[in-house]
């Protein structure tokens, strides 16, 4: 009799389970959409918000860049040049406005966009630069990086133990090309351009504690700090590959700040340094 009443229980539980699902169901229809995958839970943290935007900081133009040779000797299409992820000069050209590429980090990386090449380039050479002087720099960092197996955007990272930590206040240039011949190199595509470390104010420092990536990114934007805006969407992207709206958002980011001709291009995994 014992073992027969507690069969009968669990089969009256078992039976009754479904029902309660589905009055649940009904009463509540909503129930099972509130509840999305991770990726469409992260893509609709900020759909109230607005899309991502960059507001260019007002800041002092950064140092006039001297000459580079740029015929690109190994590229498939000289049309389709080396370009590096940062706000286009039209863009940033507004009254005391700068294209400087501000970040909180201490070893920020860069992304630089790599169109189809041919079998003789042998990698991506990165150089960082110190201003010492208006008229001199010292080389703080130099790495050859692998190349992409196909045309697209790449996150070039150096070692935080092979490079020193970014000072705060402190400008830095730097130099990306494309190695076709490490003989004479006024073949090799060369892009340039400036970064700079700051520290965020009280009020961005509150608000980014605690906030969602996304979130974050969304701040880092308004607050004209490029780097950080990038790399938080890009990390973002590359978590959650297939979320459409952090698709859009990436595009709409580029296409805002003159970069629509690569905005579509796709974010590559890669590239390792080179010994």
């Amino acid at each position: 009799m014992h073992w027969q009443t507690i069969s009968l229980f669990l089969s009256s539980a078992l039976l009754a389970a479904p029902l309660v699902a589905m009055d649940n169901a009904i009463a509540n229809p909503t129930a099972i959409a509130q509840s999305p995958p991770p990726n469409v839970q992260v893509a609709r943290a900020r759909t109230s918000r607005g899309p991502i935007t960059f507001n260019p900081p007002r800041r002092g133009a950064p140092p006039a860049t001297i000459g580079l040779g740029s015929r690109g000797d190994c590229l498939e299409n000289r049309q389709d040049t080396l370009r590096v992820l940062a706000p286009n000069a039209d863009i940033a050209a507004l009254p005391g406005s700068s294209s400087l590429g501000l970040t909180t980090e201490a070893y920020p990386s860069l992304f630089v966009y790599v169109p189809a090449y041919q079998t003789s380039a042998q990698g991506l050479s990165l150089r960082l630069m110190q201003v010492a002087s208006s008229d001199r720099e010292v080389e703080l960092y130099h790495q050859t990086f692998a190349l992409p197996s196909t045309a697209g955007i790449v996150q070039l990272q150096p070692a935080p133990s092979q490079i020193p930590a970014l000072q705060i206040g402190q400008q830095y240039h730097w130099y990306v090309s494309m190695v076709c011949s490490s003989v004479d190199q006024s073949g090799n595509p060369v892009i340039e351009g400036w970064t700079e470390r700051i520290s965020p104010d009280q009020t961005l420092s509150a608000q980014l504690h605690g906030a969602t990536p996304l979130d974050k990114a969304m701040l880092y934007g308004q607050a004209g700090i490029w780097q950080d805006t990038l790399t938080t969407l890009a990390e973002l992207r590359r978590a959650y590959p297939n979320d459409p709206t952090l698709r859009d958002n990436w595009r709409e980011l580029l296409q805002s700040v003159g970069l629509g001709a690569i905005a579509n291009a796709p974010l590559l995994d890669c590239c390792q340094p080179l010994d």
